[in-house]
């Protein structure tokens, strides 16, 4: 049985747990990046223990797009939604995207997103870090800058697409409808806290196979670039990661919702917390996310691999698995995953106040 989301709601406008003392000190900034981090942290835990079950399609996403669209409602921001169709498990099942604009100062646009669902109870994975911190962190963004009435340099799009894990539906059918198409720049939030490294990503320098139209492919490193000059100067510790077999320096894949927007000729940035630079089942793709050994059966250090390649079952991967509940996660890491999402709240906020 679901709850129903106005009930859920109302555990939004309670405090549930503070961070102060969990995060380091956070510069004075005109946007408050501890008081986002706080609101994103209790948006989590709602996430957490009421809509943990986000498969795409089910009742649980729906009810979880409902949810927070009521909180960016209640901070007195416009929701606009799309419906889409998309195949799985040989029928025809339908999911949303929804978000919120705030116009800027400039004429310059971009889109902060990432998708709200997740990859459910097939896996025993809550999805808290594939991909709620983000979704948190989006959503208490959009409420800050229109709570405490912050205009931001540019228009910003804050975007929540569904039926990410099933193949991108949710950003392709956001792009396909024309809904990007006066955006200048992407900001893809997946992943943000567990791994190892922070890291900021641009869009593979060869298009996508699943562009329809390659010769409008931008692998444009600009805002990757910008990105990371911000976090050099408010001494964040997001990095570039040198090249690895199949990934030039500072690339990722075309796994998330960035793709459909690099496919249509916007400069995309990846915000992600993994590890390169382990060898994974896959090779260097960043799948396994870190060398904590709980998450290996046998890890390599000096190699960094695993012990033995053709018996390892945990590959150091924390998404799509029941590493991904958050119990387990602050058991696993402590402080670092509330830092981590930290980090991101703070590199967005130095963003806005340039």
């Amino acid at each position: 049985m679901i709850r129903q989301p106005s009930l859920i709601a109302r555990l939004l406008k309670s405090s549930v747990v503070m961070l102060s003392l969990l995060l380091s000190a956070a510069p004075a900034l005109a946007v408050d990046a501890l008081a986002v981090s706080e609101r994103a942290w209790q948006i989590t835990q709602v996430l957490e223990k009421h809509l943990s079950n986000r498969f795409a399609g089910n009742q649980v996403e729906t009810a979880t797009a409902d949810v927070l669209a009521e909180a960016w409602e209640g901070a007195g921001l416009m929701v606009q939604w799309q419906t889409f169709d998309f195949e799985f498990a040989s029928r025809t099942q339908a999911s949303r995207n929804l978000w919120v604009t705030i116009d800027g100062a400039s004429d310059r646009h971009v889109v902060i997103g990432g998708h709200y669902d997740n990859a459910g109870q097939m896996f025993e994975s809550h999805g808290t870090t594939d991909n709620g911190i983000s979704v948190a962190l989006i959503v208490a963004l959009a409420e800050h800058l229109a709570l405490h009435d912050e205009q931001p340099p540019f228009t910003l799009t804050f975007a929540l697409f569904g039926a990410e894990e099933l193949g991108m539906y949710g950003s392709q059918a956001f792009v396909r409808a024309g809904h990007a198409d006066d955006v200048d720049a992407m900001v893809n939030l997946d992943t943000i806290a567990g791994g190892d490294i922070l890291y900021i990503h641009s869009a593979p320098s060869t298009p996508s196979e699943h562009c329809a139209d390659a010769s409008t492919y931008s692998a444009s490193a600009d805002l990757r670039e910008e990105l990371i000059a911000v976090s050099e100067q408010a001494g964040l510790a997001f990095i570039e990661h040198p090249g690895y077999p199949g990934y030039a320096p500072g690339e990722t894949g075309d796994w998330s919702d960035q793709r459909y927007f690099a496919c249509s000729g916007i400069p995309i940035a990846y915000v992600e917390a993994t590890n390169f630079s382990i060898n994974g089942e896959e090779g260097y793709d960043g799948y396994s996310q870190t060398t904590h050994e709980a998450v290996w059966d046998c890890y390599d250090a000096e190699a960094r691999t695993a012990c033995n390649r053709d018996e390892e079952t945990q590959w150091g991967k924390i998404i799509h698995t029941r590493n991904d509940q958050l119990e387990r996660l602050l058991e696993l890491f402590g402080n670092r995953v509330p830092q981590q999402m930290h980090q991101s709240s703070q590199l967005l906020a130095a963003w806005l106040d340039q």
